[in-house]
């Protein structure tokens, strides 16, 4: 099979796509997030750091939203929030145990003028 040079138009990017492709009998559907963000997990300590590619400015407002995998594969709501000045945010944080039943974690974040980033990472030991 080929390759495609997908030309994204400057009206969108940094915006969120749902691109299908229709070619020769085969449906191929593709989510695609073009951003101008650099995220940062730090796994140890669970915490984010969002900056924008350009300059490398933390990024202030950034809404972070992070479901857990638990052990039993149930897929759930974990946390949200959004980045402080230093564009950080702390993922694992809760007064529940519900990180420990979860074996990952993913994490989701938006800003609505640098786009949209989502990373998988194991919970903190």
């Amino acid at each position: 099979m080929g390759t495609l040079d997908l030309v994204i138009p400057d009206a969108l990017r940094n915006k969120n796509l749902g691109i299908e492709i229709n070619a020769g009998g085969l449906v191929r559907r593709l989510d695609w997030y073009t951003n101008s963000l650099i995220v940062n997990l730090s796994p140890s300590t669970g915490r984010v750091q969002v900056f924008t590619k350009q300059g490398m400015q933390p990024l202030e407002g950034a809404y972070v939203k992070v479901y857990s995998r638990e052990q039993t594969d149930a897929v759930k709501f974990f946390k949200d929030g959004y980045t402080d000045l230093r564009g950080m945010f702390e993922y694992t944080s809760l007064s529940t145990d519900d990180l420990s039943r979860s074996k990952r974690l993913a994490i989701l974040v938006i800003h609505p003028e640098h786009g949209t980033v989502v990373r998988e990472v194991e919970p903190p030991k």
